[in-house]
């Protein structure tokens, strides 16, 4: 699965396309593990799973995923907020969303990016890249 990762000052962007395999999951979690060891604060994140094809995760995948996550001490409260436009995507994320229901997050399913932003408190473009100047 092709995966972007991109960190700005108070949030980390994450697109998935293609196949998702618990491999790619399993990369994920570690490169999240890796920034909340290394950041000042432990950043909200922004999930894309639209370009997702197929998800070749199931429910087993993700409860050992959650369990190993809600083991990482945050430095602070964080919010996902994870964009799935069918329902393949969004039955998964609603999975994630209950199986990571932890005292230092809060995760929520949105069905486009707008509504997602807006529940993050991020502009719209807050995905762009960054403008030099």
């Amino acid at each position: 699965m092709p995966h972007t990762a991109k960190i700005y000052p108070d949030h980390v962007s994450l697109v998935l396309s293609g196949n998702v395999t618990v491999k790619d999951v399993a990369e994920i979690a570690a490169f999240l593990t890796k920034l909340e060891g290394t950041s000042k604060a432990s950043l909200h994140r922004y999930v894309d799973v639209a370009a997702v094809k197929e998800m070749q995760v199931n429910f087993r995948d993700l409860h050992e995923l959650s369990t190993q996550r809600a083991k990482v001490k945050l430095k602070n409260r964080v919010k996902t907020a994870v964009v799935a436009e069918t329902n393949e995507q969004y039955g998964m994320a609603r999975m994630f969303e209950l199986l990571n229901q932890q005292r230092d997050t809060e995760v929520a399913v949105f069905r486009n990016a707008a509504t997602a932003l807006r529940w993050l408190k991020l502009q719209p473009d807050a995905n762009a890249p960054a403008k030099k100047g």
